[in-house]
């Protein structure tokens, strides 16, 4: 017996002298297995390529059931930020592929999101708000953005103003007027802006809050009642 017959029935690593060897004896060779590289079988890419393709397709398993609506509003209201959101966002499919019009009304989802909008964590607030922008009825909505004029995070807060401001919405005067001393310059002036947006509607409010305003801070007002008073009269001598 010679030195390949040892060999026969077991993988090796090719080597220039080796594969000279086994060349010129037919017989041998097809017993032994010569590899490139690390000792793998020469059917080792296939098992890789297959196992990338398991990972890339992995499937949902067949027995996986989807959560409950009920499940949903529990994990709405006790899960962690980013399962809160995820439960918001798979309750609101129902409004995000429904056709343009009114929603649909849904009482215990607008009263998920009423809470939601007064999460402690801001993402929450946000994303809710977001949701009730097509869950909700326009009033409700300007409602529950109205709310998030008081909002700690300024991002949110100017936000809301032009929110309420493109859409008109009255009932934010107020709220707006008292947002011209905060703390925040880009909040004041995005406040400013608004209340000027308004007009004549913001008039009776900056007057009765610059009536009762401290020294320092009525420049404040009366800026503005100026501004918008000549706006309204340039209106007015219009043709």
């Amino acid at each position: 017996m010679g030195v390949l017959d040892l060999l026969t029935g077991r993988t090796l690593l090719s080597t220039p002298s080796l594969k000279k060897a086994v060349e010129g004896h037919a017989d041998i060779a097809d017993r032994i297995t010569l590899v490139q590289g690390p000792l793998r079988s020469p059917d080792a890419s296939l098992h890789d390529a297959t196992a990338l393709t398991s990972l890339r397709t992995r499937a949902t398993p067949a027995n996986h059931q989807q959560p409950s609506r009920a499940d949903l509003f529990h994990l709405a209201r006790t899960g962690t930020t980013e399962q809160i959101r995820r439960a918001l966002s798979r309750l609101a499919e129902t409004y995000t592929d429904a056709p343009a019009g009114p929603p649909t009304p849904d009482p215990d989802f607008r009263n998920l999101l009423i809470e939601s909008i007064g999460h402690p964590e801001a993402r929450v607030r946000l994303h809710a708000h977001r949701i009730a922008r097509k869950a909700l009825d326009r009033d409700a909505y300007l409602e529950q953005t109205v709310r998030l004029l008081d909002d700690p995070k300024p991002d949110l807060v100017r936000s809301a103003v032009r929110t309420v401001s493109r859409a008109s919405w009255k009932p934010a005067i107020p709220l707006l007027v008292g947002l011209l001393v905060h703390a925040d310059p880009q909040i004041r002036r995005e406040a400013a802006t608004a209340l000027a947006t308004f007009g004549k509607a913001a008039l009776p409010a900056l007057r009765h809050t610059a009536g009762r305003a401290r020294p320092d801070r009525r420049p404040r007002y009366t800026a503005l009642i100026e501004k918008i008073t000549e706006a309204v009269d340039a209106t007015n001598r219009l043709p």
